[in-house]
């Protein structure tokens, strides 16, 4: 079969298809190492904030525990 189709290329010609390929690569790479880097930032912004909801919510328990231990105290020395 490769003896039916003689086809001859040039240099010019060659350097122009692979210069095609290479940049056709190198987008389709380029593209999918954009989307893996927004990905990583959307996780890593909802770990972030996950860790932060839960120190907020561990402060919220710590001084609903300061009021109850003041409040306490308050009603020792009135009595």
């Amino acid at each position: 079969m490769s003896e039916e189709i003689k086809t001859t290329v040039t240099e010019e010609e060659a350097m122009k298809a692979l210069s095609e390929f290479a940049n056709s690569c190198y987008n389709k790479g380029a593209k999918d190492v954009l989307i893996g880097v927004g990905i990583g930032a959307a996780f890593s912004a909802l770990i972030i904030f996950g860790i932060e909801t839960v120190d907020l919510w561990k402060d919220k328990i710590k001084l609903k525990r300061e009021i109850k231990a003041f409040g306490k105290y308050v009603d020792e020395m009135e009595s």
